[in-house]
């Protein structure tokens, strides 16, 4: 789940003042495929899963995206 508030300030130049209003816009869904709404349908070993959120003041979209997974070359790695 996600939600954010979005809150506007309208500025008045009459006696009324300035009047406040905030707006929640919650966006639910999920990565797994068996409940919700489903971003992937299916999970496959090797691959790279990106889910790319897009925060608009009405709407939260997703854009889901599935790669192979590349190998890299890396240097050794020392954890002390």
């Amino acid at each position: 789940t996600i939600q954010y508030t979005i809150t506007t300030t309208e500025d008045s130049s009459t006696s009324e003042g300035s009047s406040t209003s905030k707006d929640v816009v919650t966006k639910k869904f999920s990565l797994n495929p068996s409940t919700g709404t489903k971003v992937f349908t299916t999970w496959e070993p090797g691959k790279k899963y990106t889910c790319t959120l897009t925060f608009s003041l009405d709407e939260i979209t997703w854009d889901p995206a599935v790669q192979d997974w590349e190998n890299v070359e890396a240097a050794d790695i020392t954890i002390k």
